[in-house]
């Protein structure tokens, strides 16, 4: 079985602002972040690399030539010029890359990013879709984010479009599921709904102090983690003004920050505005889950303090290390820290958000480790990749006997 997962937008457009325009478009940049990189859509081949299925990874590049690579999960990546579009999502589009699907002839593509990101006109995620219907090729649909409801009318026509040609919906979120059905008008028994993998191997919990240790830091403070994005949306200037109050009552305390993104500077200024030079640590780059494991155990609570949100990695990953989550009432959020796994406050609340970190370090909240355990098992590569296996024989059992979808509803 010859399976293509494909990124139809560029790696380079999350890193601007990190890392200079001429090392993104560079061998170096692909060999350094791109194939260390952990993110969930590598998550996925991963976890069917398990079952003896080693797929393809494309994904388009502003770099021109193409190019192959192997990522450290062993599978392999291939760099697909952008010919023609900016240097941002949705808005980048690649003729060489439906050649070379053409050429190629995977027996599924899997679209593996995400189909909402461009509101306004059909992105390389919609033309690709289409073109698989087009040729022929049965397609898989992930969604990666964003909402249906930001769409203007006429783009969301198209986007239905293309998802009622998908073989199947994978989503991770029970609202989203909603709306593929009754909105989109996907068909529900095409509708797979399971969290996105996380590598229990690597992602795991260790004793504060060995974590402390390794990262030659002082295991005697509290400490608060974020880890994600640099964007306004994702609230991190709220968590910095909930820090003040934090500090108040527990001097000790420090905030790590891990990411990057165009409030970098937004973000210092705030710092020292705030006066929390001594309770700030800013790790601005990427950090890959060998190390982020590390920080996770170290942390006392993690915090994602969004106004918009998918359903996060980074609270699954958190969860993983067994570290305690509070997050914002947005998204999927509120549905993965149920039963016990976390504390949800409204966002842009910083008086809430504080208020929800000292109970979590003054030990007022524990995990419901029987819920942490379900969680994690169904999340589990092991577990996502005998699901997506199937997916993929029923693919081509559909296309080559005529079979019906049977035999696997998880919506």
């Amino acid at each position: 079985m010859r399976v293509a997962f494909v990124q139809p937008f560029s790696e380079e457009v999350a890193f601007i602002g990190t890392f200079e325009r001429q090392y993104l478009c560079s061998d170096a940049f692909f060999r350094e972040i791109v194939c260390n990189w952990d993110a969930h859509k590598h998550r996925y081949v991963k976890a069917l690399m398990l079952y003896g299925i080693a797929p393809d990874f494309y994904v388009l590049s502003h770099f021109r030539t193409i190019r192959r690579y192997r990522h450290k999960y062993g599978h392999v990546i291939i760099r697909v010029p952008v010919d023609l579009g900016l240097m941002r999502h949705g808005f980048e589009y690649s003729l060489t890359l439906l050649r070379l699907l053409k050429r190629e002839r995977p027996d599924v593509v899997v679209l593996a990013g995400s189909y909402y990101v461009n509101p306004l006109v059909p992105d390389m995620w919609d033309l690709t879709a289409l073109y698989c219907a087009k040729m022929g090729t049965p397609f898989i649909s992930m969604l990666g984010g964003g909402s249906w409801w930001r769409q203007l009318p006429g783009r969301r026509w198209v986007k239905a479009l293309a998802l009622r040609y998908s073989s199947w919906v994978i989503c991770n979120r029970a609202d989203e599921a909603a709306v593929l059905r009754d909105v989109v008008g996907v068909d529900a028994e095409r509708i797979i709904y399971m969290d996105r993998p996380i590598d229990t191997e690597v992602l795991y919990e260790v004793p504060k102090e060995e974590a402390a240790r390794e990262l030659g830091m002082d295991s005697g403070h509290d400490y608060v983690l974020y880890v994600g994005r640099l964007h306004r949306e994702k609230g991190v200037h709220v968590l910095v003004r909930a820090m003040s109050l934090v500090v108040e009552e527990r001097p000790g305390a420090k905030l790590i920050i891990i990411g990057f993104g165009p409030e970098v500077r937004g973000l210092r200024e705030l710092v020292a505005h705030e006066g929390l030079e001594e309770h700030v640590i800013m790790v601005l780059k990427p950090v890959f889950h060998e190390t982020l494991r590390l920080y996770y155990n170290l942390a006392d609570v993690v915090v994602l303090p969004s106004f918009s949100e998918g359903k996060p990695n980074v609270l699954l990953e958190a969860l993983a290390c067994n570290t305690p989550c509070v997050g914002t009432n947005v998204g999927g959020i509120p549905e993965l820290l149920a039963g016990g796994c976390g504390v949800v406050v409204p966002p842009g609340d910083e008086k809430a958000l504080a208020e929800a970190i000292l109970r979590v370090l003054e030990g007022g909240f524990k995990i419901n480790q029987a819920r942490r355990e379900r969680l994690l098992r169904s999340c589990s590569l092991k577990a996502v990749g005998a699901v997506m296996k199937r997916l993929c024989e029923l693919v081509l059992e559909e296309n080559g006997e005529g079979c019906s979808h049977g035999g696997l509803k998880r919506s």
